[in-house]
């Protein structure tokens, strides 16, 4: 089975632009994470900072689905990336507001969520493929770009490396850090190919 071109009848990828929604995607995460979720107030601060950092997949109304990809400054990305900054830290004035007259080289990836109904099937891979083809067109990556997620979960270590990210070599930090570096816009294409191959290779299907 292979991840489908077009998404079946009543599904729909799109952001989260309001309120409402905004507390639908925290309270995704928040099952799927539990005290490792960040709080509301900090979600609110990443939207305000960057509007289309959040990419969902919807069903008849509900959210089922959804990555983050924020855009954050130098000095902030390594020190996420060393451990002596959280994710709870990260308020609105450490991203960047990115726009296509001001590129990012640096992001973070983080808030990746599928509900259990929709695991083991095309539900992910696709997510994972369309959140990296919005952001190419989006244009707001700089020529080189560098990509950190840190691995809360053994699935989500799989996650990452799926997307060909590597391990950082990093002692100090509490939850392994994970980086991918690629030429922007270019370099998405070898992404979104790697996702389909592993996703048609694996009889266990991505989770």
């Amino acid at each position: 089975m292979s991840t489908p071109l077009v998404l079946p009848s009543g599904y729909a990828f799109g952001g989260a632009d309001t309120e409402r929604a905004i507390l639908e995607v925290w309270k995704c995460d928040n099952a799927a994470y539990g005290s490792a979720n960040i709080s509301l107030k900090t979600l609110r601060a990443w939207f305000k900072a960057y509007q289309q950092g959040g990419f969902y997949l919807w069903y008849d109304g509900k959210i089922i689905a959804g990555i983050g990809l924020w855009p954050l400054q130098e000095n902030v990305f390594y020190r996420v990336r060393e451990g002596s900054l959280s994710e709870e830290e990260l308020g609105p004035e450490l991203l960047v507001h990115a726009t296509t007259l001001n590129v990012v080289p640096h992001w973070y990836l983080s808030g990746v969520f599928v509900e259990p109904s929709h695991r083991r099937s095309w539900v992910l891979p696709q997510l994972l493929i369309g959140r990296f083809t919005r952001w190419a067109a989006s244009g707001h990556g700089a020529r080189q770009c560098r990509i950190l997620g840190l691995a809360l979960s053994e699935g989500g270590t799989g996650v990452l490396r799926r997307l060909g990210f590597s391990r950082c070599l990093l002692d100090s930090h509490s939850l392994p850090p994970y980086e991918l570096e690629i030429e922007y816009p270019d370099g998405i294409a070898a992404i979104t190919a790697r996702i389909t191959r592993a996703y048609s290779s694996d009889n266990r299907k991505l989770q």
